[in-house]
């Protein structure tokens, strides 16, 4: 987050995807690599340290996120129904699909019906029935 914000500015990055489930808990490790959305496009990077950072364009205000503190002061992550909703529709991006999937899984249990219902329905068509289909096999796989 700190190289994100430091390209686009305090409170414009939100972590997402893979990075936002791993803030969340549903990834129980660590793990090298990191999303994080942002407003325009903009290559992968790989850190020193060994891990990298994958971004995706997307408007920070468009994404249901919140304000977290963290080491580095505060960053936006998204929320649990958005993060699950992110992993469902892009879980190649960061190139951690099984991962992507399990935190998926993970999340599920977590999320306001309500909440997500809201998010779903913004989504293009495509999209919200790809979410409800998934939603739908979870609860019938756990019915």
């Amino acid at each position: 987050m700190a190289y994100a914000t430091a390209a686009y500015g305090d409170r414009v990055p939100v972590l997402a995807g893979l990075g936002a489930a791993r803030h969340w808990h549903a990834i129980p490790r660590a793990i090298g690599v990191t999303v994080i959305a942002v407003p325009e496009q903009h290559r992968p990077v790989s850190l020193a340290t060994g891990g990298r950072i994958v971004f995706t364009c997307r408007e920070s205000d468009a994404l249901d996120a919140l304000p977290v503190a963290a080491a580095l002061g505060t960053m936006g992550v998204t929320r649990i129904e958005q993060t699950l909703i992110d992993l469902v529709l892009r879980p190649d991006l960061g190139g951690m699909p099984s991962e992507a999937r399990a935190a998926a899984i993970a999340l599920e249990p977590r999320v306001d019906p309500e909440r997500l219902a809201r998010l779903v329905a913004q989504l293009p068509k495509a999209s919200a029935v790809r979410v409800r289909n998934w939603v739908a096999g979870r609860e019938a796989q756990d019915g």
